[in-house]
């Protein structure tokens, strides 16, 4: 997968766990979009989404995407340095 630029923005913002709302926020990307984009990095493996004590969890129910917090993965901060 070829990482676009929006795709490298939102992976700028999940250096620590966010959600989808500050993802947002600090992007400038529609709902629609970001939610799109993060769902694509979550399947692509540069993502993971984690719980509220931190630890990873395997998979996350799409109809509650706003309350779900993404951090990267080694993919996702191996994806930032590139040029």
């Amino acid at each position: 997968m070829d990482i676009l630029s929006s795709e490298k923005a939102v992976l700028s913002c999940l250096i620590h766990p966010e959600r989808l709302d500050t993802v947002m926020q600090e992007t400038g990307l529609s709902r629609p979009v970001a939610a799109d984009i993060l769902r694509q990095l979550h399947h692509h493996g540069y993502i993971k989404c984690i719980d509220k004590q931190g630890k990873p969890m395997a998979n996350y129910d799409a109809d509650r995407l706003p309350q779900v917090r993404f951090t990267l993965c080694a993919k996702g901060f191996d994806a930032l340095e590139e040029n």
